[in-house]
């Protein structure tokens, strides 16, 4: 490996060493369960998916309706 290269190197592992002492105030400790519970809650995919199970569950609701008498004041 060349000395510039080497230098290159060392350069950039200084300023990601230098950078991260300033993020680490930042971090956050979460547990497995808490990453689990943070990640569901995050997910948008997940919340449309469950927002179409409760959205095909109405109408499955409103097609049951259907089968019942309906009453007319005429």
């Amino acid at each position: 490996m060349s000395f510039y290269w080497k230098r290159a190197l060392a350069a950039a592992a200084l300023s990601v060493l230098a950078a991260a002492p300033q993020h680490a105030a930042d971090t956050r400790h979460l547990t497995l369960i808490e990453a689990v519970h943070l990640a569901l809650a995050q997910n948008r995919a997940l919340k449309i998916a469950r927002l179409k199970v409760t959205e095909n569950e109405q109408k499955k609701a409103g097609e049951h309706s259907a089968y019942f008498p309906t009453l007319s004041n005429q």
